[in-house]
Parts: C-alpha cells; sequence; structure tokens
C-alpha cells in the first residue's frame, strides 16, 4: 500500500506545474542556519504552553529532541499595558506555522479558546503583532506585506493590520466552518476552505486597510460526501495546495480548480503538511474527546510522539515557497 501511495506522490509531483524556486531567495537567520532547523516539525504544544521545533528521527521523550522552544505566556515583545490580555488570550494553541516577512523567518501561530493570533519575530524572539480576534481562530496565512488572514471555525474570514498590537480586523466575511487559509504567491491570492467550499480572494495590497475580494469558488464534489473541512496547506513545490475532509485527505489543483483523492480512513486529519525533501506528508487527529493528541502521524513513515504533550496541529519547518 505505502508503495502504491509513494508512486501517486510521485506522480503528481512530476505532472504538476513546478514552482522556480530560484526566484523566490529566502535568507535564513543565523539563529536557524547555526541551528539547521530545516526540515524538523514546529508544534503548538499545549501543556507547557510552548512553541516547539523538535528533531522528527529523534526520540521525542529525550529533551535533546527539542532543538528550539518559545514561551508563549511570556509574550515577549507584548507592551506591558497589554501583557495581562495577552495572557488570556492563549489559553490553549491550534496552529502554528513558518513565514517569511521583510525577507526574514517569522512565526504566526494562533489559539482557538482565548482567541488570540500572533506573529513572532524568529530572530529576535519578540512578537511583533498580536490581537485577540474573537470567535475560534482555527489557522491563519500572512500576505507578503505582513498582513494576516484568519479563518475562524465559527464561520467567517477576519482580515487583519498587524501595524500594531491588539487592532480590530479591517473586514470579516462569512464562510461557513472556515479551517484553512493559504496565501498563493504565484497567482497572488489567499485560498480559502471550510465546510465542503473552497474559495480564492485577490488582495489590495493596503498595509493599513487590507480587504480581499472574492474570485472564485469551487464545492466539493458531492459524491465526495459531506465536507468537514479541517485544514488546508501548500504542497509545497508545486501548484497543488493539500487539503482534508471528513473522510481523508485530497489535493485541489490551483490551476485546472480540480479535487484529487490522494489518502482515505486518515480519521478527519488536521495539521496537514508536505515536505518536499523528504516527500512525506504528516497530520495530527484526535487522541482524546477534546481534539487534541500527543503523535505526529504520517502518510508513509513512522509515528513521532511523546504522551507527555498535547496538541492540535504539527507543521514541518520548511520554507513555503507556495507562498513566499
Amino acid at each position: 500500500m505505502k508503495v502504491l501511495f509513494i508512486s501517486l506522490l510521485f506522480l503528481i509531483f512530476c505532472c504538476s506545474a513546478e514552482i522556480d524556486e530560484s526566484s523566490r531567495p529566502v535568507s535564513l537567520n543565523k539563529k536557524e542556519s547555526n541551528q539547521n532547523l530545516d526540515g524538523s516539525i514546529i508544534i503548538p504544544e499545549q501543556n507547557s504552553m510552548r512553541l516547539l521545533i523538535v528533531a522528527p528521527d529523534n526520540d521525542w521523550k529525550n529533551p535533546n529532541s527539542i532543538l528550539w522552544e518559545w514561551d508563549v505566556k511570556k509574550g515577549k515583545g507584548i507592551p506591558k499595558n497589554l501583557k495581562r490580555k495577552y495572557r488570556r488570550s492563549f489559553t490553549n494553541l491550534s496552529d502554528v506555522k513558518r513565514i517569511i516577512y521583510d525577507n526574514r523567518t517569522h512565526i504566526i501561530f494562533c489559539g482557538s479558546h482565548g482567541d488570540g493570533a500572533a506573529m513572532l519575530d524568529f530572530e529576535s524572539n519578540k512578537l511583533i503583532w498580536w490581537s485577540d480576534v474573537g470567535g475560534s481562530p482555527h489557522s491563519l496565512a500572512s500576505f507578503p506585506d505582513g498582513n494576516m488572514a484568519i479563518a475562524d471555525a465559527k464561520g467567517y474570514l477576519k482580515i487583519y493590520s498587524t501595524l500594531q498590537f491588539d487592532n480590530k480586523s479591517s473586514q470579516q466575511i462569512r464562510h461557513a466552518g472556515c479551517h484553512g487559509v493559504v496565501w498563493d504567491s504565484l497567482q497572488e491570492c489567499l485560498w480559502v476552505w471550510g465546510g465542503s467550499l473552497m474559495q480564492c480572494f485577490s488582495y489590495n495590497n493596503n498595509r493599513q486597510n487590507p480587504k480581499v475580494t472574492l474570485i472564485e469558488r469551487h464545492r466539493l464534489p458531492a459524491s465526495w460526501g459531506a465536507g468537514g473541512g479541517h485544514d488546508l496547506a501548500p504542497y509545497v513545490g508545486t501548484t497543488y495546495l493539500i487539503f482534508s475532509w471528513r473522510l481523508g485527505i485530497g489535493l485541489f489543483d490551483t490551476n485546472e480548480k480540480l479535487f484529487i483523492k490522494m489518502a482515505h480512513n486518515t480519521g478527519n486529519p488536521k495539521g496537514l503538511s508536505y515536505d518536499p525533501n523528504k516527500g512525506e506528508v504528516i497530520y495530527t487527529r484526535p487522541d482524546s474527546k477534546d481534539s487534541r493528541t500527543y503523535r505526529v502521524r504520517s502518510l508513509i513513515g513512522p509515528d513521532r510522539a511523546n504522551k507527555d504533550w498535547k496538541f492540535y496541529k504539527a507543521r514541518w519547518f520548511v520554507h513555503n515557497s507556495f507562498s513566499y
């Protein structure tokens, strides 16, 4: 079965329109280069409220498997008059992603209870933006200028300027079951996924008052059953998006606008992430009634786990050339 799946990945990768990596240079900061963190896994760990970057092939019970960590509750970089409200806005963690903004590596993260969303400068280890966005933020993505799109699972796409702390959204758009957002740098649009609906929005590139406008929408084929879309991520190195729905994992061809089945019986996965260097898709799915897990699963590799941890999603710590 694994051989067939690997063959499918290879075929999809070869047949898709490849992105010219040389056209998107990335300067990794010294910390990242020295520690050689590329290809690691980043986890928003809830028990300790830390962001963790861990070695994928080490025993996660060994503390040495943690290559980098950041204490969310300390909120380094938050103004003193906002720290109390900031701490209340993070009672758990739902998503984390590596991005490029201003030619520097940043980490963005959010919490679906407490309702905070934030951007961390990876080199200085300081927050440069945070807001209590309300609702139930399940995922987020940054535009090239650093402004933010939030997927609120209570049914909204929310758009934020990141020029100041604890600001209000500049736009809210109804999208039932909104769970995933990804910026597409090739087509210069924002993809939004949730329920059974994939939507694409153009962006006005306004740093102070960001807005998006609907370009197109596509529905999951009725033959696939009820949607229940739970995550969206770039299939890095191609023009595909990888997404989850109630029955498994699929690919969406952003050129041909087609939904393609990839894997079934994955238990409504979240935290989808693809490393083009390893050719490996990782994902999470609930191992408890509160929708949390202690392990990262893989479509072709081993599980990676630590029963002392609790998290909702995990991502490969790789450059996202689909978006930046």
